[in-house]
C-alpha cells in the first residue's frame, strides 16, 4: 500500500484491462493511484498488442505474426518522455514494479534519465533469467542485486509463460 501522500502510477495499454484499473483505484481512493492508458518502451510508438480478455497474457506485437487473438493499438512513451514530477507531484524517493510481459528490457532503455535524475529507492522487474546480463548495464552503477526477506505476496520462485519462458522478480536498491 503506498504511504500517506505518495502516489503511485499505473501504465496500462489494453483498454478493457485499464477500465478494470480504474475502477479498482476509484474503489480504493486511500491508495492514489493514478492511471494511464499508455504502454511503456524505448521510444514513442503506435504499437500493435495481443488484447485477449482476461488472459493476463496481453503483449506487444515483436512481429506481425506475434498474434495469438485479438489485438488493438496503443500509444507508448518511454519513461524518459514523461515528467513524472509533473504527474505526480514526486519528490523524494521512486519505486518501480516492471512486469510488461517480456518487454521489461525496453521499457529500461527509455528510461535511463528517470532512472539516473530521480534515483529510484527500488525496481522490481519480472523478467528472464537470462535477461540479467542485458539488465545490469542499463541499470548503471548505482543499483546491487538484494535478496528481499520472505513475503508470501512476492513471488520469487520462476513462473513459466506460454511460450515456456521462465520469469521471476529481480529485485534492485540504488546505493546511497
Amino acid at each position: 500500500m503506498p504511504k500517506r501522500g505518495s502516489t503511485c502510477l499505473a501504465f496500462e495499454p489494453i483498454r478493457t484491462t485499464f477500465a478494470s484499473l480504474v475502477q479498482n483505484c476509484r474503489a480504493n481512493p486511500q491508495l492514489n493511484i493514478s492511471a494511464l492508458n499508455l504502454a511503456l518502451g524505448a521510444h514513442s510508438a503506435q504499437i500493435a498488442m495481443t488484447a485477449l480478455p482476461e488472459s493476463g497474457i496481453n503483449h506487444i506485437h515483436r512481429e506481425p505474426s506475434d498474434s495469438l487473438g485479438p489485438t488493438q493499438s496503443a500509444f507508448q512513451l518511454s519513461l524518459d518522455q514523461l515528467k513524472l514530477s509533473d504527474l505526480s507531484g514526486l519528490h523524494g524517493k521512486l519505486v518501480i514494479k516492471i512486469d510488461v510481459e517480456h518487454h521489461e528490457l525496453e521499457v529500461l532503455r527509455g528510461a535511463s534519465e528517470t532512472l539516473r535524475i530521480n534515483q529510484p529507492l527500488a525496481l522490481c522487474i519480472e523478467a528472464a533469467p537470462n535477461e540479467l546480463a542485458a539488465i545490469i548495464p542499463l541499470l548503471g552503477s548505482n543499483f546491487q542485486p538484494i535478496e528481499p526477506p520472505y513475503h508470501p505476496g512476492f513471488q520469487r520462485s520462476p513462473e513459466r509463460n506460454i511460450y515456456n519462458h521462465f520469469f521471476v522478480n529481480q529485485l534492485w536498491q540504488s546505493e546511497e
